[in-house]
């Protein structure tokens, strides 16, 4: 089980090397944010997917929540699912994203699909690791 009081364990590449690890935080944070998110980010869109696991894509706003069904990926590694979520966006007119990462594999899924996320609408895409 991790919960809020969970302590975090001395070895954490031990803790990280364990995908249900990382599900399981990735559930946590997924509660907090959605019980927290209008009191912390107000006016601010967020949304929320788990690696590893087929799970609805929630999008949280000022205490509501929406599913949205075109993000409902079956796709277990987190760096992929960045970029259906990359893509909706530039649908949705945004004209740069940051992706914040500092694996490798992102920065190429990002290069690759330029072409694509700019006939979307994007102009700038930025990758801070």
């Amino acid at each position: 089980m991790v919960n809020e009081d969970t302590p975090l364990p001395v070895n954490m590449d031990t803790f990280w090397a364990s995908g249900s690890n990382k599900v399981k935080l990735q559930i946590l944070l997924s509660k907090w944010i959605r019980q927290n998110a209008n009191n912390i980010w107000p006016n601010v869109e967020l949304v929320l997917s788990i690696d590893g696991i087929a799970t609805d894509c929630i999008a949280v706003n000022n205490g509501n929540e929406n599913c949205i069904e075109s993000l409902k990926l079956h796709v277990e590694e987190g760096d992929v699912r960045i970029v259906p979520h990359a893509i909706n966006i530039a649908k949705h007119g945004y004209k740069r994203i940051v992706l914040l990462s500092n694996d490798t594999d992102v920065t190429v899924l990002g290069l690759h699909f330029w072409s694509r996320l700019s006939t979307n609408g994007l102009e700038e895409l930025w990758i801070r690791a």
